[in-house]
């Protein structure tokens, strides 16, 4: 589990805008770091990382809890530096 938030971490850092959008469930919600808007679903989820990830940001985590859910669901949430 630990391996989803590097592999996130990394993603965002390279910029890979469909590798970070298919780590979301298809009805997944994402309350992003930079906005005020709450997106649900994958195409909302993109619109948000195609203008984030246009800055070039580099992740690096200061603090994460993980949720699990269940086998193939679970909840990631923290404090990043970018």
């Amino acid at each position: 589990m630990d391996n989803a938030l590097k592999t996130w971490i990394n993603l965002v850092s390279s910029q890979d805008i469909e590798g970070v959008v298919n780590l979301y469930a298809d009805k997944g919600l994402l309350l992003g770091t930079f906005s005020d808007k709450i997106r649900i679903g994958k195409d909302k989820i993109k619109e948000y990382f195609e203008d984030f990830l246009s800055q070039n940001p580099k992740a690096s985590i200061v603090e994460s809890n993980i949720h699990v859910m269940h086998d193939k669901s679970l909840i990631i949430n923290g404090l990043y530096d970018f």
